[in-house]
């Protein structure tokens, strides 16, 4: 084989391994940006059953009226002590007055506290009876707001089918598409590395786009023997002069814009492919680009094809 031909077999190389690589980010984005947009099961809205409302304590009444009677007891009898210890004592009445001041203030507090828990209490049975009233109405309508709510919860979810219907079509068609590019992308690479011109140590992306650009640029003419493109790649790889792990490459894209120049143009053109058909995939409408995409790839295996014919 002439380096001319060789420089051609290399280059088509490349060139498949280039599409296969950018085939499989575009799956990978495309299964990420399905997982985003998968339509959501819509949560059912409830129709609770109307709360009858808590009816004031009827012995409440009765307490208050016990502690207002307490209360007054203990005031009209603690007054009526005074009085009489303090009309007996003369000049001391001042002590019995000190001594019943304690029970005063707490006859005193029984009486607010009766007339509190009274205000407490009609303020409760008020707000008792409307909201009685409205349970009683909210009886009443309830079936027909069962009803509405029904329907509601029945058309969110033929409309959600229906989406989730469509969600599955649309995906089903691009895997199925994705599935067959990738399938004649791997039989295209196959047949072409069956010529066996490559050595299987060097059948993959960068060995393959920095061998090319070897051949290319005129640093070899070969692919064996000490001065060829296998010995180069070897020698460069152990001085740490080009990378060859593509997740290194990846992380570290401008790092191999000097040395894998060859490389990193076809890193490039993958990034920017691949934003292109993002963009209009995150719509899950047909992709122009995509499609586009797609048509390139088919004429680049009918080329090949015609080439090993």
């Amino acid at each position: 084989m002439t380096t001319a031909e060789l420089k051609q077999y290399t280059a088509r190389a490349l060139e498949l391994e280039s599409a296969i690589y950018t085939q499989e980010r575009v799956e990978k984005e495309h299964q990420k940006i399905f997982s985003e947009k998968k339509p959501i099961a819509p949560p059912r809205k409830e129709c609770p059953l109307p709360i009858a409302p808590v009816k004031p304590d009827d012995d409440t009444p009765k307490n208050i009226r016990v502690r207002r009677i307490v209360g007054w007891v203990s005031v009209i009898g603690v007054c009526s002590f005074v009085m009489f210890v303090g009309s007996s004592l003369g000049g001391y009445g001042f002590l019995a007055a000190l001594g019943g001041i304690l029970p005063l203030m707490g006859g005193y507090a029984s009486i607010k506290k009766a007339q509190k828990a009274e205000e407490k209490y009609f303020q409760e049975t008020e707000q008792y009876e409307v909201s009685l009233k409205k349970y009683n109405a909210d009886q009443g309508t309830y079936a027909e707001r069962r009803r509405q709510v029904d329907a509601e919860n029945a058309r969110v979810l033929k409309r959600y089918e229906e989406e989730i219907k469509t969600f599955q079509t649309i995906k089903e068609n691009c895997e199925k598409q994705h599935r067959g590019m990738r399938e004649l992308l791997a039989q295209s690479l196959k047949e072409h590395y069956a010529e066996d011109i490559i050595f299987p140590k060097y059948r993959n992306l960068v060995a393959i786009a920095t061998i090319d650009e070897y051949l290319r640029s005129g640093r070899c003419d070969t692919l064996e023997g000490p001065n060829g493109a296998y010995n180069l790649y070897e020698m460069e790889l152990r001085q740490n002069i080009v990378i060859g792990q593509l997740s290194s490459i990846v992380r570290n894209l401008e790092q191999i814009k000097g040395n894998q120049y060859t490389l990193y143009q076809e890193m490039l053109k993958s990034n920017e492919l691949l934003r292109t058909i993002t963009y209009e995939l995150a719509t899950l409408n047909s992709s122009v680009a995509l499609n586009n995409y797609y048509a390139s790839i088919t004429a680049m295996a009918s080329m090949h094809h015609i080439f090993q014919h």
